[in-house]
């Protein structure tokens, strides 16, 4: 069942329809579709030129950060081999009184 509502929609739907096929296309002249085709390649082009420098910021960002994991990790990897070697040391040194003397 149509309501009252839904048959209006569909009248003004079917309205406007046959109105927009009755439209004439419009005719441009060769002149303003060069121009128009001229802009949109100059903005397009515009836009990339924008785009490389934030690429390269993005990737220094990208190369500076895994730097200094690599640097971090090569930094704490060097701290536990340093701390296992004082603390084989001082268990060396409790064990054989003769490293403290220098004694051969």
């Amino acid at each position: 069942m149509n309501t009252p509502g839904k048959e209006h929609l569909d009248k003004l739907a079917r309205a406007l329809a046959q109105a927009h096929a009755a439209q004439e296309v419009p005719q441009f002249s060769t002149g303003w579709r060069t121009a128009v085709m001229r802009d949109i390649r100059r903005e397009a082009s515009a836009r990339t030129a924008i785009e490389v420098p934030q690429l390269v910021w993005r990737a220094a960002v990208v190369v500076v950060l895994v730097s200094l994991a690599l640097v971090g990790s090569l930094l704490s990897w060097d701290a536990g081999r340093a701390d296992a070697d004082f603390s084989a040391l001082f268990a060396e040194a409790t064990v054989s009184p003769t490293i403290l003397t220098g004694a051969p």
